[in-house]
C-alpha cells in the first residue's frame, strides 16, 4: 500500500503522473477529431491506479493550496467525485456536491454551462455552501473551463470564494486563459491533448481574418506584417493562443527540450510554445537592447549584410549542451535572425531542430536556408520585405 495519507517527494510525485498518464486507456478521436478519451473511471476501478492517483492529488494540492481552502466541492455524476471526497477526508474539510440533475422543491442556485454543441444545467443546495467558504473544486477533467466557470459564479453568488481547481487531467493553461479569470490556480496530474484539428482550422481562418499589414513600410515598396497587433485584441490574442500550442504538441511534443525566442516580438510566442510543452524558454535579444549584461557571460552572433549589421545574444548558462531546441518567431522576412540562433545553438554544443512562426516571406522562402527546412512550420506564407543579400558569422564570445 502506497499510504494516502503519507507524504511523498518529488520524485515519486513526477513517477506516479508519468505512471498514470501511461497506463490510463485511451481511445483515439473518441471526443473530437484529435482528440482521445481518457477512461479516467479507470483510475478508481484499478487499486493501484487509485492508490497512486490519491497520493499525487495529496501532494500537489498540499503543495499548492494546502492552508486557502476549507471546502471542497466536486461535479456530480463524475469519476471525479470519487477524488473530491477523498480529499475533503484527507484534508479535513466540508464537502459540497454540484448537482447535474433536479434536486426537487429544494432552494437552490441554478447555473448554466454554455458549450458550443449544448447547455446543461446544473445546481448547489444552498444549505450545502457555508458562507464565507473557501472553495477548491476538484474534477477528473478541465477541457475548456466553462464548468468551473459556472461553478464560480454560483458559489460567489452564496458568499464562497473559489480559491482553486484541481483535475486529474487538464488541457494547456494556455487554452483557458480566456474562460477562467484565474488560470494560474489550476492543477492537474497530466495534460490534455489540446485543440481538435477542426477546432484549429476554425481559429486558424479567425485568426488570418485578423491579420494586418502596412504598406510602404519600413520603406516605400515594401510590405509588414503586424504580428504584435494580435496582441491588442482578446478575441485575436485568443485564435493566435489556440493556433500557436496546436502546432507546438502537434509538432514539437517530445521532440525539443526547450525553446528559444528569436528576437523582440518572438518572445511572447516563444513563451506559449515553452508554456504549451512544460520546457525551459531561452531569451535571445540583441546586444544593444541588454547593456548591463558582461559580454564574458555571453553566447554573441553578429549577421551582416550590405546594409546592415546587427548582434544577436543570449546567456551562457541557459542554453545546454546537447539541448533539442524549438526555435520560435513572430515573421520570418529574411532568416537572419533565425540563422543567428542556429549558429548560437551550435556554438554552445546544442541543435534547432524545429522552427515554427506566425507567417513566412512567400517571395523568397527564407526557411529553405535553415538547417531543417522539413521540420520548419509556420501559420500563415504572404509576401513581405524581400531580404538583403546575407550572410556572414561571426562568433563574438564564448
Amino acid at each position: 500500500m502506497i499510504g494516502y495519507h503519507k507524504e511523498i517527494s518529488q520524485d515519486k510525485y513526477t513517477e506516479y503522473c508519468e505512471y498514470l498518464d501511461s497506463n490510463i486507456t485511451r481511445i483515439p478521436n473518441g471526443l473530437n477529431p484529435g482528440i482521445p478519451y481518457f477512461d479516467l473511471f479507470e483510475v478508481f476501478e484499478s487499486p493501484i491506479l487509485r492508490e497512486k492517483a490519491v497520493a499525487a492529488a495529496n501532494y500537489i494540492i498540499t503543495k499548492k493550496f494546502k492552508g486557502k481552502f476549507n471546502a471542497v466541492a466536486s461535479f456530480e455524476g463524475r469519476p471525479g467525485i470519487v477524488m473530491g471526497l477523498k480529499m475533503a477526508e484527507i484534508f479535513d474539510v466540508t464537502f459540497i456536491r454540484i448537482w447535474g440533475r433536479k434536486i426537487g422543491p429544494l432552494d437552490i442556485v441554478k447555473g448554466k454551462i454554455e458549450k458550443a454543441s449544448e447547455s446543461k444545467e446544473i445546481q448547489l443546495l444552498k444549505r450545502e455552501v457555508p458562507k464565507g467558504a473557501k472553495v477548491l473544486i476538484v474534477s477528473d477533467l478541465i477541457a475548456t473551463g466553462r464548468s468551473l466557470l459556472t461553478a464560480r459564479e454560483m458559489f460567489a453568488e452564496l458568499g464562497a470564494e473559489v480559491v482553486g481547481y484541481f483535475a486529474l487531467c487538464s488541457a494547456p493553461r494556455l487554452f483557458i486563459k480566456g474562460i477562467l479569470p484565474d488560470p494560474e490556480n489550476v492543477a492537474s496530474l497530466f495534460p490534455l491533448p489540446g485543440l481538435s484539428e477542426e477546432e484549429y482550422k476554425l481559429s486558424h481562418a479567425a485568426l488570418q481574418k485578423a491579420l494586418t499589414f502596412s504598406e510602404d513600410y519600413p520603406v516605400k515598396g515594401k510590405r509588414h506584417l503586424q504580428g504584435f497587433a494580435l496582441l491588442h485584441n482578446s478575441e485575436h490574442r485568443k485564435y493566435l493562443v489556440d493556433c500557436l500550442v496546436y502546432m507546438t504538441i502537434a509538432k514539437f511534443s517530445g521532440k525539443v527540450t526547450s525553446v528559444i525566442g528569436v528576437d523582440k516580438r518572438g518572445l511572447y510566442f516563444a513563451e506559449i510554445s515553452a508554456e504549451a510543452l512544460n520546457i525551459p524558454f531561452v531569451h535571445v535579444f540583441r546586444t544593444q537592447d541588454r547593456h548591463h549584461f558582461p559580454k564574458e557571460e555571453l553566447v554573441i552572433v553578429e549577421t551582416k549584410d550590405e546594409k546592415d549589421t546587427r548582434s544577436y545574444a543570449c546567456r551562457k548558462d541557459i542554453i545546454k549542451k546537447g539541448d533539442k531546441i524549438l526555435a520560435v518567431g513572430d515573421v520570418l522576412v529574411s532568416g537572419k535572425s533565425m540563422a543567428a540562433v542556429e549558429e548560437m545553438a551550435k556554438i554552445a554544443g546544442a541543435e534547432i531542430v524545429g522552427y515554427l512562426v506566425l507567417c513566412t516571406n512567400s517571395i523568397t522562402n527564407p526557411e529553405k536556408k535553415l538547417a531543417h527546412p522539413e521540420n520548419f512550420y509556420s501559420l500563415f506564407s504572404y509576401p513581405l520585405t524581400p531580404p538583403q543579400n546575407i550572410l556572414q558569422f561571426h562568433s563574438i564570445h564564448f
